[in-house]
Order: C-alpha cells, then structure tokens, then sequence
C-alpha cells in the first residue's frame, strides 16, 4: 500500500524496464499494427491522422536489442519512450513526463514496479492537492441523465486513493469506477485528464451515479433520497453502526469491519422507517458527521431528531486538517485509526 509518509525513496528507471521486457515487447505493447521487425504499418500518432492510409512507419531492432522507429512518410524517428511521450500526448491530449511514460509502462505491462520520488510525499510528486469539497455539488434534474464511458484503473488512481488505503479491490467493491468520459443528456462534458481524473459513484443498481473529480472539487450527481450508501453492504446485524458523510468514510470504517452508511449529504436525512429499521438491527446507532460548521449542525438536527434512535454523537479531533475519518487515516495512519475507533469502541 503507497502511503505519503515514511516510503523508502525511488524513482522507476529506464534499466527497470528493460530488465523486465524489451524496447520491442514495449513497442508491440502498443502499437497494433505492428507485427514484425521492419515490416511497415500505418502510423498512429501523425498529427494528421494519416490520412492517405498509406503503411509509412516501422520499428527497426538493433543488435544490442534497442529499436528505433521512423517513420518514412515524415521522417521523425524515435526511441521506445520518446515514442510514448508522443504516444500518450496524443492519446490523451496532454504532455507527460519521460518518468510519467516508465510508470505507465510499468502499470499497462505488470511490471510490478513502485515509483515514489525523492518529495515529500506522493501527493506532491503527482499533483494530487485535492480541492476541498466547496459546498456547491449540482444536481442534475430528473428529465437529465449522465451517461459514462468508463477506462481501467491506472497507476496514477491507485496512488490517489492509495492515500486513503483504498485498493482497486474496495473501489469496485463500493462501486467507484474510473471515468474516461461522461455525457450530460448525451452531450459530452468531460474527458479524462492526468491532472484531473474523475470517478464514478454508481448506486447499487448501476442506474444512478455521482461524478467525482477530487482534484477540482467537483460533484455532479443524478442520485436520489433513497439511494443511501453501504446499505446494501450492511450485514444483516450487528453490534454498531456508524452514519457518516461519504463513500470513502464507509470505506475507511469497513476496513475496521466497522459497518457504516452515508445519506446523500449531511443535509439529506435518513428516514424516520430507516432508523427504526436499522435500530432494530444493530445495538448502537453513532453519528460521525465531518467536524466542520455544516457537519456539526447535521449532527445537532439528527440527535434533535432521532435521539431515541442514536446511542452517541461522535466527531473527529480537530486538528486544523481532518475534518473526516477518511482525512484522519490519511494523515496518521491505520494504526492511529484503530486506535481512534478502539477508543470510541467500535473495534
């Protein structure tokens, strides 16, 4: 698991690579036309597209198992990972790194290889600041419908939720996919970028989904009232429960086998049948809303509400930074966290 604290420091090298494939492996990896040393094919990454059709471009491999590929229709030639630079900027529309193209490498041909730089933490050396949640989540109205175009996790997501100690495992688990495009009303309003992934929050019968792009502060959801996350992941009882905020706080307190569920945001409350419901199946019901002005009054109208219904209002120590659980396992750890909940006695 990546953590952005206390790693040993390295960087995937081009000699790491090549000890675990060849510059031609990588070459067929992915170029699909390519079937044979010398044997030319159409090129993919003309700015023009290659329109004449015509086959112009081939890899050549050398003695000492290097290759190069020209192509003849224009001239340019390139190495394996000068060719990928140029590759993925066309791709995906947008300039990466020479150490970005190992990692991908790395990632796309399971090559098992771990890059954590010579900076303090991964959340710097890949850009990930995310942008605190601004209050401002647009509900799209019932007559509209987002559609999404999902695309495989990437190294770049397991370093982003790596902070939190999510795995691949548990996002598919808790249904969050990965976006390479969404549509509003069959309108394209969003293609993948490195820089500002987003992710989709699917009910449990995948016919509604929140976006979320973590690293621009950004919701858009077409999920209902109803539609309470982790309900469907509760066992059938228990000793306790906690009603949190998000996914990713359901998340965090199942790797605890702390059993939780999240309404639609702090000011969407469950109802009354739902309480008395889950009262009947577990012992304690506990709130643990975010430590912050509006997590702090959704817990006061909840208490006010349901005070037969909630065993104990719980929050997370303010310290300036974790306003939620899934903050504070980032920032201190899984050992800190279960020491947190042992001392609120859910584990």
């Amino acid at each position: 698991m990546l953590t952005t604290k206390n790693v040993r420091e390295y960087r995937v090298t081009k000699e790491d690579i090549l000890l675990r494939t060849s510059e031609y492996e990588i070459f067929k990896h992915y170029i699909k036309n390519l079937k044979f040393p010398e044997k030319k094919f159409c090129s993919e990454i003309r700015p023009d597209g290659n329109p004449d059709g015509d086959p112009s471009a081939s890899v050549k491999i050398f003695a000492d198992g290097s290759c190069i590929y020209k192509d003849f229709g224009t001239g340019e030639t390139y190495n394996i990972f000068s060719y990928l630079i140029q590759y993925f900027k066309i791709k995906y529309n947008e300039d990466i790194t020479y150490f970005e193209v190992l990692n991908i490498i790395s990632t796309d041909m399971a090559l098992n290889l771990v890059d954590i730089s010579s900076q303090d933490s991964v959340q710097a050396l890949y850009s990930f600041r995310e942008v605190p949640y601004r209050g401002g989540e647009e509900t799209i109205g019932k007559s509209k419908q987002i559609f999404v175009e999902y695309r495989d996790f990437q190294w770049r997501d397991d370093l982003y939720w790596g902070q939190y100690y999510i795995t691949r495992t548990l996002l598919k688990k808790f249904d969050i996919y990965p976006v390479q495009k969404y549509f509003i009303n069959q309108v394209q309003s969003y293609r993948y970028r490195f820089k500002n992934p987003a992710y989709s929050l699917e009910s449990f019968d995948k016919e509604r989904r929140k976006i979320y792009l973590p690293l621009s502060g950004v919701w858009i959801n077409t999920l209902k009232k109803e539609d309470v996350d982790g309900y469907h992941h509760l066992p059938r009882t228990g000793e306790s429960l906690l009603i949190t905020k998000s996914r990713k706080d359901i998340i965090t307190s199942y790797m605890f086998g702390v059993p939780s569920i999240a309404p639609q945001g702090e000011n969407t409350y469950l109802s009354l049948e739902l309480i008395t419901e889950l009262k009947e199946r577990f012992n304690k019901i506990y709130l643990l809303f975010d430590n912050d002005a509006p997590g702090i009054k959704a817990s006061a109208v909840y208490m006010d509400k349901y005070k037969d219904f909630i065993y104990k209002d719980l929050s997370i120590p303010y310290d300036g930074v974790c306003k939620d659980i899934s903050d504070y396992i980032k920032e201190y750890g899984r050992e800190s966290t279960a020491s947190l909940l042992g001392l609120w006695s859910l584990v």
